[in-house]
């Protein structure tokens, strides 16, 4: 959890986190709501260790001197996208992280979120707001929250027939998670009685040197660091 006067973000928008003194290359990340009993902070993400720049920052993190930390947010950049109603979200591991801005501005969505870090999950499931009765949280395949399914296929079907039910006829699908994660929604769409349109995100890094150019973007220095940045494990996320 991170103070850093003067940013500000929209739900689905993500910001760029530089630290010099660990890489010369900003990092993007999603910025995520924070818990409204921190009060001097106003940004969370969350960090997946997945690579050199993660590794290193969880090193520093979990070190003693912290004073030479020194970071900044760029951003935010992604516009507030724009979906369909009824919303459901199915994500993957730390693929959350979206989901946990878009899911307060679509309260009582339904939610298949499966992961392998219970850390994770400890982490982010207070942040999630009110879902619908029909969401299934899993770690390591053992149901959290919500009603046990078996498969992402099973799940969509239940969520489909309540919308039905309810003369719903179209809505949106937003997937954060690995490859297979999406195949398995395109498929299962394709024989629903529901008109979904899938929305899907994948996190793929490319370094801002080779971003094509946009406008400045205002920069925020982090003055305050606030208890520390979750650091998740390295791990793929599976799913049931």
């Amino acid at each position: 959890y991170l103070s850093a006067p003067g940013f500000s973000s929209e739900a689905g928008q993500w910001a760029r986190l530089s630290i010099p003194s660990i890489s010369p290359v900003a990092h993007p990340f999603t910025v995520i709501p924070v818990d409204g009993e921190k009060l001097d902070a106003n940004v969370a993400i969350f960090i997946k260790v997945a690579g050199t720049f993660t590794q290193k920052l969880a090193d520093r993190l979990n070190g003693e001197d912290l004073q030479d930390l020194q970071m900044s947010l760029r951003g935010p950049w992604g516009s507030r996208p724009r979906f369909v109603s009824p919303m459901a979200f199915v994500a993957g591991g730390v693929g959350v992280t979206p989901a946990l801005s878009l899911l307060k501005s679509h309260t009582g969505s339904a939610l298949f979120w499966a992961s392998r870090s219970e850390a994770l999950v400890q982490n982010a499931y207070p942040l999630l707001p009110n879902l619908h009765s029909l969401s299934c949280v899993k770690v390591n395949g053992n149901l959290v929250h919500g009603q046990d399914v078996a498969s992402i296929s099973e799940w969509l079907e239940k969520v489909t027939e309540h919308h039905a039910a309810e003369g719903r006829h179209t809505g949106t699908i937003f997937v954060c998670g690995p490859a297979r994660m999406s195949e398995e929604v395109r498929r299962a769409v394709k024989a629903r009685g529901v008109q979904w349109q899938v929305h899907t995100e994948e996190f793929r890094f490319l370094p801002e040197m080779f971003q094509p150019r946009r406008s400045e973007r205002p920069r925020a220095n982090i003055t305050k660091r606030k208890e520390e940045l979750s650091m998740i494990p390295e791990g793929v996320p599976t799913y049931v």
